[in-house]
């Protein structure tokens, strides 16, 4: 899912969503990006990274 969509999702601006939510995310390994060689991707989005024995 794009950050844009997240944001609208949440009713939030995208660089809040970003900043306080999506960065640690993927920090923790509860996402990945789509395009991880490419962080700045235009159609970059984050996918939910599943937990082993799930």
């Amino acid at each position: 899912m794009k950050r844009s969509e997240i944001a609208k999702w949440l009713k939030r601006d995208e660089n809040y969503v970003k900043n306080k939510f999506l960065k640690q995310m993927v920090a923790d390994r509860q996402l990945r990006y789509l395009y991880p060689d490419m962080v700045k991707h235009p159609e970059q989005a984050y996918l939910a990274n599943k937990e082993k024995g799930h």
